[in-house]
């Protein structure tokens, strides 16, 4: 009897290792919910680059005015503006890492959450950066608050260097004319 035990722990161990495994796994390629690339029809995408100009125009507009201001931007149409940035302006392009694949920006409860799909391990997962934005002394200043692979939360230390790599682009040089 003692010999039967060995065996049929060491099926239950592999059974229970296996289930860890494969819940891993699907966790890590799972897609959540709320990332959903916005789909633009030809007849669409003139209206896409008109709303970008009226809300570049706009944000423009009130920067020049030297007042504070409220201005609203919606994770919707970003993400429209994001998914055409090669028509738009090829420029933006030179922002986006190489090896990001289908960029998508999603706010919700004061978050502002930045994804996009890597390849890891041949597969595609989609990685996603929790920032939180507040004002201090007149700068906006953007903190990381949660790396995530899937629905997997990862350690924000794996992202040491490029959270503290500051975007250095002559204004001219991202979007011509913005101030």
């Amino acid at each position: 009897m003692a010999q039967e035990k060995g065996p049929r722990r060491l099926k239950v161990w592999l059974a229970t290792a296996g289930f860890l495994a494969l819940t891993t796994c699907y966790a890590l390629l799972h897609t959540p919910g709320w990332y959903e690339l916005p789909v633009i029809l030809p007849p669409q995408r003139q209206a896409v680059r008109n709303n970008l100009v009226a809300a570049e125009q706009a944000f423009t507009e009130n920067l020049l005015a030297g007042q504070p201001f409220v201005y609203h931007l919606f994770d919707e149409d970003l993400n429209r503006w994001i998914s055409m940035r090669r028509e738009i302006s090829p420029l933006l392009e030179e922002l986006v890492p190489p090896e990001l694949k289908d960029p998508l920006v999603y706010f919700q409860n004061g978050a502002i959450t930045l994804a996009g799909k890597f390849k890891l391990a041949g597969a595609e997962c989609v990685f996603s950066l929790d920032i939180a934005a507040s004002l201090e002394d007149g700068k906006i200043l953007l903190r990381a608050q949660a790396l995530r692979c899937g629905s997997v939360r990862l350690p924000l230390a794996l992202l040491a260097d490029a959270l503290t790599r500051k975007v250095d682009k002559p204004g001219d040089r991202v979007w011509p004319g913005s101030p």
